[in-house]
């Protein structure tokens, strides 16, 4: 192992266990009436945490989620927005037992307007629903994403110390003293059939402040070359994550 490498890891590893006890992420509980459209927010769209911090007073608020249409199959289409972050319109297409089910990537836009009553724009709108079928009969669910209900935000499986290893691989410029920070920007989005993990991250490369995708294995491994990207849209990110899920075997059985 490289030796600028082997002390990074070691002074990673040394702040992990005072990391474990101070880290808060995903304890916040949503309260309103649609969890089953939480949940669908949750596990679309990237760097989603499920709550709304103030940066003043941080208080922790409720996400605003709205329902703005529904088709003749029980499709809704409903609007959130939480923190800082765009208003996102997005489509799910059912919801029966415990779970809930969406199109995969292309099931969502988000708007730069900061007012929520705002109408989305009509051309992106009328392309959203034409993409998740509305108002068409319904897909058989193996083309669906699910996602099991809940009211909380997934952290996922992968441990600190994983994260940690990734993120300073990717984001060259963070300052290896910030763990804590490190770790607050990390959101979960999902997990494979398989036990393959996608999160988000914020970070310094560069010298410039930027987001970026972390794809971790079932053992929690992870491939500096293939498997840590930056995204080049915070907004508009939909076709590039596709194509990187599917170069690191999303979904796809385990070569021997």
């Amino acid at each position: 192992m490289h030796k600028k490498t082997y002390l990074k890891v070691i002074l990673i590893l040394s702040f992990v266990l005072i990391l474990t006890a101070c880290d808060r992420r995903g304890e916040f509980e949503y309260v309103g009436p649609y969890p089953e459209l939480f949940s669908v927010a949750m596990g679309s769209m990237l760097g989603v945490r499920g709550e709304d911090i103030t940066h003043f007073t941080r208080y922790h608020l409720q996400p605003q989620l709205a329902m703005l249409d529904e088709d003749d199959y029980g499709r809704v289409l409903f609007q959130y927005t939480e923190n800082w972050e765009p208003i996102s319109v997005i489509i799910m297409q059912k919801f029966e037992d415990d779970y809930v089910y969406f199109y995969p990537h292309y099931n969502f836009f988000q708007d730069l307007s900061r007012s929520f009553v705002d109408p989305p724009h009509q051309e992106n709108l009328a392309t959203l629903k034409e993409k998740n079928n509305w108002n068409q009969p319904m897909s058989s669910v193996e083309n669906f994403n699910r996602v099991q209900i809940s009211r909380s935000v997934d952290r996922g499986s992968v441990p600190n110390e994983y994260l940690l290893s990734a993120y300073y691989e990717l984001f060259t410029g963070e300052d290896l003293r910030r763990q804590e920070s490190a770790l607050n920007t990390m959101v979960y989005l999902r997990s494979d059939h398989y036990g393959r993990s996608i999160y988000f991250a914020e970070g310094i490369y560069d010298s410039v402040n930027q987001f970026g995708v972390l794809f971790f294995q079932p053992d929690f491994s992870f491939d500096s070359k293939e498997g840590l990207m930056l995204l080049s849209d915070r907004i508009n990110y939909q076709t590039e994550l596709r194509l990187f899920m599917e170069a690191n075997g999303w979904n796809m059985p385990p070569t021997q």
